[in-house]
């Protein structure tokens, strides 16, 4: 993690908020020096929407927030690309880009960034520039049909796009060496999430994640959308060590799904062309899950075992 959900940074920053119980330490670099010394190759996670916490990092966001109907700023998630938050992003890009040995970034959320599922942002800017751009009032919040919330959808694709190339450009101009994916682009298209029309040709590669309540089938379809989106080039899935429950919110605690579980997604996954990611997590103490290490070998032993009757030249 470069920057978490909670906005939290685990590096020297001069313009995030550095995770406060790490002192002097710069952990990414640790990291970094510790995996390419086993001969790994290294993506950054970045978060780049609203932090989840409303307190430490989040209160240094306060104004990056969309503005609902009755003028109130949120707390977590919907960032408004529109605000300075997205100059905040820019510049953590380009001071990682410039000054860290890694190969990639694997952006997260950033549907969530630029008013993810269609949610609407009120603020003053928002309102000045869609009056500017297309003569139109916004739209109300349960309008969801008219020609002004078509154009305002219209819109917000516009600024998605240009908020991702400008990414890919500094991210670039500082080293242009580094891969860039940005996660959710498939499952959005199938769930009509904001996201759902995103340039998927500014991804060098698709990823995307997975929640098995959503069913195996699902699970089928978005690996053969993300096939078809960038035709030739890989793509990933990730897949949960989380119980998620069927009713709404999603809980996750320390959970580890059984291996007949994960092996039928990674079963899917693998039968589809894609690449396999499995999702884990760091304990509070800071030390590894061994349960989730094991389900991790055995699920991906079981695959290994039938990957040998796979047609032949298929390319994992």
């Amino acid at each position: 993690h470069a920057r978490d959900y909670s906005g939290n940074c685990y590096y020297d920053t001069q313009f995030g908020h550095k995770h406060t119980g790490i002192g002097k330490r710069d952990l990414l670099r640790e990291f970094s020096v510790a995996c390419r010394a086993a001969g790994m190759r290294i993506l950054y996670y970045l978060y780049a929407a609203q932090s989840h916490e409303p307190r430490g990092a989040c209160h240094a966001e306060k104004d990056f927030g969309a503005v609902d109907a009755e003028g109130k700023r949120a707390t977590d998630k919907h960032m408004c690309m529109n605000t300075p938050g997205r100059e905040y992003l820019l510049a953590l890009l380009k001071e990682l880009s410039a000054g860290y040995d890694f190969d990639g970034f694997w952006v997260d959320c950033f549907g969530w960034g630029a008013w993810g599922k269609g949610r609407v942002c009120y603020c003053e800017t928002c309102k000045a520039k869609f009056m500017a751009d297309t003569r139109c009032a916004l739209p109300a919040p349960d309008d969801l049909s008219s020609a002004a919330r078509r154009e305002y959808m219209r819109w917000t694709h516009r600024i998605r796009t240009n908020v991702k190339r400008e990414f890919n450009g500094t991210i670039r101009g500082a080293n242009p060496k580094l891969t860039v994916t940005y996660n959710g682009g498939p499952n959005a298209l199938l769930k009509g999430q904001g996201g759902a029309f995103d340039r998927y040709d500014l991804d060098d590669y698709l990823s995307s994640e997975f929640h098995y309540e959503d069913g195996h089938g699902m699970l089928a379809l978005q690996c053969r959308r993300s096939a078809a989106l960038k035709p030739g080039t890989p793509f990933e899935i990730e897949l949960y060590r989380f119980f998620v429950r069927f009713n709404q919110g999603m809980v996750r605690a320390n959970q580890v799904r059984p291996v007949p579980q994960l092996f039928i997604e990674m079963a899917t996954v693998l039968a589809n062309g894609g690449f396999i990611q499995y999702y884990d997590n760091i304990q509070m103490d800071g030390t590894l899950d061994r349960r989730s290490l094991q389900v991790l070998k055995d699920s991906f032993a079981e695959v290994q075992r039938r990957e040998e009757i796979l047609p032949k030249g298929y390319k994992r």
